[in-house]
């Protein structure tokens, strides 16, 4: 993952609560803030992440990498060259949007890049390098998932360091939390739809481990916990994939 800005990457999954308006699908156009503020959160505040849109208001607690996340729809292992701050450093966004209908999520999109432009200076390129990666897939004898039953919520708890409790993930976000405790990509590639339960548990200290360790253990690698417990495989492969070159940030003008 060289030049790659890794730690974005680690700041994925986000949680979003959005209450969003709805506007006619022949409206999704450019939107812009009439009215908008943003203020750095004090010193020794923690960061919600949170996202709130009510009819034309926004209301936001997020960082350039999170704001890049949700304009472009790109995972921290897509966006190169963005520096420290724009990782860690965190903002309450106030704003009121041009829009009698309230904002879709589309609209949305396009409001972040054109606040990235105006407030941040941001300025970017798109390039398609080589990658090594990890491709998340059946295993020999199939997958060992439990469909999740219709009833209850999301739920993900990290009872300790190598001992996962998941309900109701899908694939995406569990290939997701496996790239996090990796620090290297992975992609869904079992196939599998739906949302599952399961736990998943491994040696930590064995997290580093190639994925062509074998053999059954009480204590295994991550590699091996994910085969031998939920049916599936890491299969390292080197693929062309298209990032975003971050040619120019700032922090944001003044209000």
């Amino acid at each position: 993952m060289k030049g790659m800005s890794l730690s974005a990457w680690r700041t994925l999954p986000i949680f979003c609560a959005l209450a969003v308006g709805t506007s006619p699908a022949s409206e999704i156009r450019q939107r812009t803030f009439e009215v908008v503020s943003i203020k750095p959160i004090l010193p020794g505040s923690t960061p919600t992440r949170a996202t709130r849109i009510i009819g034309n208001s926004v209301r936001a607690n997020t960082s350039v990498a999170l704001l890049l996340h949700t304009a472009y729809g790109l995972d921290g292992f897509q966006v190169a060259k963005l520096p420290g701050w724009a990782e860690t450093e965190f903002y309450d966004i106030a704003g009121t949007a041009d829009s009698k209908w309230g904002i879709t999520p589309e609209e949305y999109k396009l409001l972040c890049r054109k606040l990235l432009e105006d407030r941040f200076q941001l300025k970017t390129h798109f390039e398609t390098k080589d990658f090594d990666v990890y491709t998340l897939v059946p295993a020999k004898g199939g997958a060992k998932l439990k469909p999740a039953n219709a009833g209850g919520e999301y739920s993900f708890k990290m009872a300790r360091p190598g001992f996962w409790q998941v309900t109701k993930e899908d694939m995406m976000h569990l290939a997701r939390s496996l790239s996090r405790e990796l620090g290297e990509i992975v992609l869904d590639e079992t196939g599998l739809t739906g949302r599952f339960d399961f736990t998943l548990k491994w040696s930590p200290e064995k997290a580093a481990l190639a994925a062509n360790d074998s053999g059954i253990s009480e204590d295994p690698s991550i590699f091996m916990a994910v085969q031998q417990q939920l049916g599936l495989r890491l299969a390292r492969r080197r693929q062309p994939m298209t990032i975003l070159v971050i040619d120019h940030v700032e922090r944001p003008s003044a209000n």
